[in-house]
């Protein structure tokens, strides 16, 4: 793995908590939910599979679980991940 990307993940994994915390501010989360939305109205939600690539917290994986896609996230940062 290049030495970039191994700053990278270490990077995000010791700002994890802080960096999911400042991404539940109310209107953050409005205008990331305008967006998934929007890209729900170009697929088809029912049976759809999506793979959330980088998917930090999980927190769009989950919003697009909730609106009806079978969908995985995946993420380099454990430290992500765990939160």
């Amino acid at each position: 793995m290049d030495d970039a990307v191994k700053r990278t993940i270490a990077g995000y994994d010791i700002i994890a908590k802080r960096y999911s915390k400042k991404t539940l501010i109310p209107e953050v989360r409005q205008f990331e939910h305008r967006l998934l939305d929007r890209f729900l109205t170009m697929i088809d939600v029912e049976g759809s599979r999506i793979l959330d690539i980088g998917c930090g917290d999980g927190r769009d994986t989950v919003y697009l679980q909730e609106r009806g896609a079978e969908t995985v996230g995946v993420d380099l940062s454990a430290g992500m991940l765990a939160v």
